[in-house]
C-alpha cells in the first residue's frame, strides 16, 4: 500500500488545482486558517521532547546557519533577481519585501513530513521570526528604499502564540504519553490533511489576484524559492551537516512568511506589490510538498537498503 506521505505531492497539486478552479466553495473557510495552524502546531508538539531541543542547543551553529541564510541569502537573491528580471517598480518592491521575510510558520510541518529535524526547524523558526522583528525596520528600508511602520507587539504575538500551542503539545505528550503512542501512526496523515486544507483555502482566497499576475512575476517567485531551497541545501552539505539538517535548513530558508508579507506590501506600496508574495504563497507550498514527498521516499529507500544489508550479513556463509 502506498504511503500517504508518498502521495502528498500529488494531493497537494490536486487540491491546489481544485481550489483554483472552484474557489467559491472554500471562501467561507478563509478565516479558519489561523485555527488550523494552531491545531497543526499542537500536533507537531506531540512529536517533540525537551531532549530534542537540548540536542539542538548543543550545536548552536546549526541554528545560526539557518537564521543567517534566511536574512542574507534570500535578500541577496531577491535583489539579484530584481535586476535580472524585467519587473515594474511595484513588483520589484514586492519581490524585495518577500525576500526579506522570515521563515513561514508552516515550514516545520513540511520538515516533519520530509524526515527532517523538527526540533531544529522550530528553533530556526522562532529565532528567525524574533530576529526579523528586530532587523526588519532597518532591512526593509535598506532593500526597498521605503519606510515602514511595523507593530512589533503584533508580530511578537503572531510568532509566540503558535509556539505556546506547540509547547502545550509537548507537555501533553510528556504527561500523557499514551496519547502520543496511540496517535503516532496517524500524525503524518493529520499533518498532511491540515496542510492540504490550508493550501486549498489560501489558493481559493488568492486566485482572483494571482490569476492576473504576469509571467515575469511567476518566474521571479519560482527562482527565489528554488534558489533558497537549493543554495541552502548545498551550503549545509558543504558544512558537513547531516541529511536531516540539510533538509531542515533548506526548507526553513526557502519557505517565506509570504502571506504576512502580502499584507505588509499592500500597506506600504499598494496592491501590485502584494501580488508577488501572494503568488509565492501558492507556489512555495507546492514546491515544499514535492520536496517533502521526495525526501520521504529517499529516506524509505535508505531504510530498506539498510535492512537488506543486515539480512545479507545475517545469512553470510559460515554463520548458519
Amino acid at each position: 500500500m502506498i504511503s500517504l506521505q508518498l502521495l502528498f505531492p500529488l494531493l497537494a497539486l490536486a487540491f491546489t488545482i481544485l481550489a483554483w478552479l472552484t474557489p467559491d466553495a472554500l471562501l467561507a473557510w478563509e478565516y479558519s486558517t489561523p485555527t488550523l495552524l494552531l491545531i497543526l502546531m499542537f500536533i507537531l508538539g506531540l512529536n517533540l521532547r525537551l531532549q530534542d531541543f537540548q540536542r539542538v542547543l548543543r550545536k548552536p551553529e546549526r541554528m545560526a546557519i539557518g537564521v543567517v541564510l534566511q536574512f542574507i541569502l534570500m535578500p541577496l537573491s531577491g535583489w539579484l533577481l530584481s535586476l535580472a528580471i524585467p519587473l515594474t517598480n511595484s513588483y520589484q518592491v514586492g519581490l524585495l519585501l518577500t525576500a526579506t521575510a522570515s521563515a513561514s510558520l508552516l515550514a516545520p510541518a513540511f520538515v516533519f513530513l520530509a524526515s527532517g529535524d523538527l526540533a531544529l526547524a522550530i528553533a530556526i523558526t522562532v529565532l528567525g521570526n524574533l530576529w526579523g522583528i528586530i532587523i526588519s525596520p532597518w532591512l526593509i528600508p535598506f532593500s526597498t528604499g521605503l519606510t515602514v511602520e511595523l507593530q512589533p507587539s503584533a508580530l511578537l504575538i503572531a510568532t509566540l502564540l503558535p509556539v505556546l500551542v506547540l509547547v502545550s503539545g509537548m507537555f501533553c505528550q510528556y504527561w500523557l504519553p499514551d496519547i502520543r503512542q496511540r496517535l503516532h501512526s496517524y500524525m503524518p496523515a493529520a499533518v498532511i490533511s491540515l496542510l492540504l486544507a490550508m493550501m486549498a483555502i489560501q489558493t481559493a482566497s488568492l486566485v482572483d489576484m494571482v490569476s492576473v499576475v504576469p509571467v515575469s512575476v511567476w518566474l521571479a517567485v519560482i527562482l527565489l524559492n528554488l534558489t533558497g531551497l537549493g543554495a541552502a541545501f548545498l551550503i549545509c552539505r558543504h558544512k558537513g551537516m547531516t541529511i536531516a539538517e540539510q533538509r531542515t535548513v533548506s526548507l526553513q530558508t526557502g519557505l517565506q512568511a509570504a502571506l504576512q508579507t502580502a499584507a505588509l506590501a499592500n500597506q506600504i506600496s499598494g496592491l501590485d506589490a502584494s501580488l508577488v508574495p501572494s503568488t509565492l504563497v501558492i507556489w512555495q507550498s507546492l514546491s515544499a510538498a514535492m520536496l517533502a514527498g521526495f525526501w520521504y521516499w529517499q529516506t524509505q529507500q535508505q531504510i530498506r537498503q539498510i535492512r537488506r544489508n543486515q539480512s545479507v550479513s545475517t545469512f553470510e556463509p559460515g554463520q548458519h
